[in-house]
């Protein structure tokens, strides 16, 4: 069963892999115009970048533990007390935070502990997930590059996941990280396909919208598609993190879904007027 999750694993990576170095040399050959020197400068960055914000942490986040199927739910003392048991391991806590944790089980017992700090995991979680939708929502409609929106998509999911773990301490199975790791893949085909999708789009409706808006759209379009897809990636690695083992996979990708859904409606609201004036701004 390992081996066959080290071999499905290696695949999908594999594939990044080759994504990734496909459209760094495209991008590369395109700015070897300005000079052979400009292309290796950004072989160069764009290396650093991908070995200090996804190599390395993805390493150190497969180290980390999985949640020992606690349930919030469904209180049970012993996983609560295994569950407390980890934490207390975690590297992330400082000293005030063990002894307040140490504290708080003598007065309060491990479970009320264990809901407590999953509480205040899950608001941390939370903010990560949608600063990192936010994050790519906002490159991605700039951009305008099939190829950098690749590149983008699969640092920001890959950094955002990797940042849930590091909040909470836990990671997901091998099998869940599976899963997650195949909906980055389909995030970064979105990512690298949509620029084209949406064109042969105002190609057909151009003529009704009209010039600026035909740009705005697909920007804020191609924006809100990438946002979503990182926001159900984000949910779903939330899911998978809190109930370990233990979960029912259609309730957790539904859960994650619906999650995406409330979440992207406010944030298009919220950023469309941004976008458009920083493509103002980049027109100007």
């Amino acid at each position: 069963m390992k081996k066959n999750i080290i071999i499905l694993l290696s695949a999908i990576f594999f594939i990044m892999l080759l994504l990734v170095i496909s459209s760094i040399m495209t991008i590369g050959d395109k700015i070897a115009v300005i000079g052979s020197w400009a292309s290796y400068l950004f072989y160069i960055i764009v290396t650093t970048i991908l070995i200090i914000f996804v190599v390395i942490p993805t390493i150190k986040m497969f180290k980390s533990p999985t949640m020992p199927d606690f349930d919030p739910e469904n209180p049970d003392l012993n996983i609560a007390r295994k569950t407390i048991n980890t934490i207390l391991k975690n590297n992330q806590l400082n000293e005030d935070e063990r002894a307040r944790i140490e504290f708080e089980i003598d007065s309060l017992g491990e479970y009320a502990v264990v809901r407590e700090l999953w509480d205040k995991y899950a608001k941390k979680m939370d903010d990560i997930i949608r600063k990192n939708a936010a994050t790519i929502f906002t490159l991605s409609a700039i951009s305008q590059r099939g190829r950098i929106d690749l590149i983008i998509s699969i640092v920001i999911n890959f950094t955002m996941i990797n940042n849930l773990v590091k909040a909470t301490g836990f990671r997901p199975t091998y099998a869940q990280l599976i899963k997650i790791y195949w909906h980055v893949l389909g995030a970064s085909f979105v990512a690298m396909t949509s620029d084209d999708i949406l064109d042969e789009i105002n190609l057909d409706f151009g003529q009704f919208i009209g010039g600026v808006g035909v740009f705005a759209f697909k920007s804020i379009t191609n924006g809100a598609l990438n946002a979503y897809l990182t926001l159900r990636i984000g949910y779903m690695t939330k899911e998978y993190v809190r109930l370990g083992g233990n979960f029912n996979p259609k309730e957790a990708r539904t859960k994650a879904r619906k999650s995406a859904h409330s979440a992207i409606k406010p944030m298009i609201m919220e950023m469309k007027d941004t976008i458009i004036s920083m493509l103002g701004k980049v027109g100007a």
